[in-house]
């Protein structure tokens, strides 16, 4: 009922913040649904506290509508979430695991070579999420010619702890 009846005043705004934290500590697939949707709230500072409390989530049933909310984001300029909280939304994935992300997050190091906050975080959660398919893409951002995405392809390739990833450890070292 607090949620339903915030409104725009600064202090509701507050308070609305804080249930969307709250939600997002529950960790449950309901409350995920219902941050998903407040992505799109329009004002920016509750999509952000969405995106942080999602962020924050490891339920992986919310793995699935999250990743379909992030293509629907691709595809539909109406339905848009801003690189700031897309990218929060991409370090997510690697914090729960979400193998199911693995091909999107792919996809992201391939189509954003421009992006490089994307292309960080999609090789940090590919990183975290360890499967060992996505090590030679991540590796391909070793000779980027931005230092710090460089810098984050070393630091996803040192997550990954097996042994496919020696001679790219290797060919850093040298």
């Amino acid at each position: 009922a607090m949620y339903a009846d915030a409104s725009s005043d600064p202090a509701d705004i507050k308070v609305h913040k804080a249930l969307l934290g709250f939600l997002g500590k529950q960790g449950s697939v309901r409350e995920g649904l219902l941050l998903i949707e407040r992505l799109d709230y329009g004002n920016i500072s509750i999509d952000n506290a969405a995106a942080d409390a999602l962020s924050k989530m490891t339920d992986p049933g919310i793995v699935m509508p999250l990743l379909d909310r992030l293509k629907e984001s691709d595809r539909n300029d109406d339905r848009y979430i801003n690189a700031n909280i897309r990218s929060r939304l991409i370090l997510a994935f690697g914090e729960m695991k979400a193998e199911q992300a693995v091909p999107y997050l792919e996809e992201v190091l391939e189509n954003n070579r421009e992006d490089k906050f994307m292309l960080m975080y999609a090789m940090v959660s590919l990183g975290k999420i360890g499967k060992t398919t996505s090590i030679a893409k991540i590796a391909e951002n070793l000779s980027h010619s931005d230092k710090q995405v460089n810098e984050y392809a070393a630091y996803a390739l040192s997550q990954y702890s097996d042994s496919a990833v020696v001679p790219y450890l290797k060919k850093m070292l040298r």
